[in-house]
């Protein structure tokens, strides 16, 4: 290649399923020493034929290509929609770019763009050309600039100003807490500005309903009580990474919800119900923002 003046770095060999491969160990000999002579790999069309799951695990490309039947209508389609995501988290495990191929409608674009896809190819990004265009189209760009700003939401929108106890304060005194706010489902613990935990009502409830509980644990410290590995964020996470994490952790942590810091320091307090209407109101206004007046179809 390199005396005809092409350098290997930029070419990418594209491996189809047009043939079945039974000689999985050849196949990784001869990908290893293209790798070597600075060649990269892609799989083409994942999805389309049966051993191609099995080929990206024993090869692991630097790309692979989702075939169009996935992504077209992946916005109203949650089958797709799963299918893709998937793919997108093995591929963010195992550094591999994904490429979407077909992407014909701007919902389609905005659905991949929210599920994390980088890369894409169809009509509506732009049709083939003898010279390929350096840009995207303006309404491309303007569309994903607006989903970008509503995933750039912090977490600040979501503040609510409950005061912090200290650790050293009673369970009796943190009930009576409860008892004044009936609204109020948990409580925040902080010393000296610095997050220590998270006190649940339902928790402490039933913990004082047992029998002797009360009597025994009312004048200690509240320290007893309190969850020790809240979820804490910063002011400016957004909301999208929060409800990654929120998805990810054990599930008492969406009804306890999670402290705001600012610098490190308590700042107040969000609640689970809070995030996920949010969520689904950016959803509902993306998807409403959208939708195209006429559907653009390959020729």
């Amino acid at each position: 290649m390199r005396q005809i003046g092409i350098n290997p770095a930029r070419v990418i060999i594209e491996l189809t399923e047009s043939q079945p491969t039974c000689d999985y160990a050849q196949m990784r000999e001869a990908v290893l020493r293209y790798r070597q002579m600075g060649f990269q790999i892609a799989i083409d069309d994942l999805g389309e034929g049966f051993s191609s799951l099995r080929l990206w695990s024993e090869l692991r490309p630097e790309y692979v290509k989702i075939d169009m039947h996935f992504i077209q209508g992946i916005n109203h389609d949650p089958v797709k929609l799963q299918f893709v995501r998937s793919i997108q988290e093995i591929a963010e495990k195992s550094n591999t770019l994904v490429i979407a191929e077909g992407i014909e409608t701007r919902p389609e674009l905005l659905a991949l763009r929210d599920i994390g896809v980088a890369c894409g190819q169809g009509y509506h990004l732009g049709r083939p050309q003898p010279a390929p265009l350096r840009t995207a189209p303006g309404e491309v760009v303007q569309a994903l600039a607006r989903r970008h700003d509503q995933h750039a939401v912090s977490i600040h929108k979501l503040l609510r100003e409950v005061p912090a106890v200290p650790s050293s304060m009673s369970n009796d005194e943190v009930y009576e807490i409860f008892q004044r706010d009936p609204q109020l489902m948990s409580i925040p613990v902080a010393d000296h500005g610095q997050p220590q935990g998270l006190i649940n009502r339902c928790n402490m409830t039933e913990r004082f309903a047992r029998p002797g509980e009360r009597e025994l644990y009312g004048r200690k410290a509240c320290a007893h009580f309190m969850d020790r590995t809240p979820l804490v964020a910063d002011r400016n996470t957004s909301l999208r990474e929060l409800s990654h994490r929120i998805a990810k952790a054990e599930a008492h942590h969406l009804l306890n919800g999670f402290i705001i810091t600012e610098q490190g320091r308590y700042l107040g307090m969000g609640t689970g119900h809070d995030l996920m209407r949010e969520i689904s109101e950016m959803h509902i206004h993306a998807a409403n923002m959208a939708a195209p007046s006429a559907r653009i179809t390959s020729a």
